[in-house]
């Protein structure tokens, strides 16, 4: 098993834990003890664990495939490297490494599309075709489940969460909707690592 997906559940498994204090919390306060940004919060954190077990699985693969031991995709023959990589030789695994971090550094892989494009790196196959069966919905219908959560997510970094048609008011949020939200994206990474590995 690689790193990128042990980091990737132990990650889901510090926001379940996380969750459940918050839950607990919840149950022992009154209601003018509000608990829903803590819930926000963890919309925010899920993601970016799906997006930081991306950045790292491809990683890992495109190293693999750089080392011979997977075989190399069009995207992965195209991807650029700097001239003065090139002109010392071949490089080293970490030098690489280093690259693919530094290039992909700004880049986010939680938009279906992003994702998308970031697995063609390491695999031919259509990871929303493949990952879809095991959610028994459609690979456009995953996309979107995936695309709500994303902009939930933005809604709540870059907007404080807040309702344009109630001004002064935040979206709803409860505790259901947030493990519903960390199952969702805890199957989602699995899954990935398993039709793509």
């Amino acid at each position: 098993m690689n790193d990128s997906i042990i980091q990737f559940n132990n990650g889901i498994s510090r926001i379940r834990d996380l969750n459940a204090t918050i839950k607990q919390v919840d149950k022992l306060t009154t209601n003018l003890i509000d608990v829903s940004d803590l819930y926000r919060a963890q919309i925010v954190l899920v993601v970016s664990t799906l997006d930081h077990f991306i950045h790292s699985f491809v990683l890992e693969e495109m190293l693999e495939i750089f080392n011979a031991r997977r075989d190399a995709t069009n995207s992965f023959n195209e991807y650029p490297i700097p001239i003065s990589i090139a002109q010392s030789g071949r490089p080293t695994s970490n030098t690489i490494a280093s690259h693919i971090r530094q290039k992909h550094s700004w880049l986010t892989f939680h938009d279906p599309i992003k994702i998308a494009d970031a697995l063609r790196l390491i695999s031919d196959k259509k990871v929303w075709e493949e990952v879809a069966p095991s959610f028994h919905i459609s690979a456009g219908d995953l996309k979107i489940k995936l695309k709500l959560v994303v902009d939930r997510r933005n809604k709540i970094a870059h907007e404080a969460d807040m309702d344009p048609s109630y001004p002064g008011r935040k979206w709803p949020i409860d505790g259901q909707m947030l493990s519903d939200t960390i199952n969702f994206i805890s199957e989602l990474g699995k899954e990935i690592y398993i039709k793509i590995k």
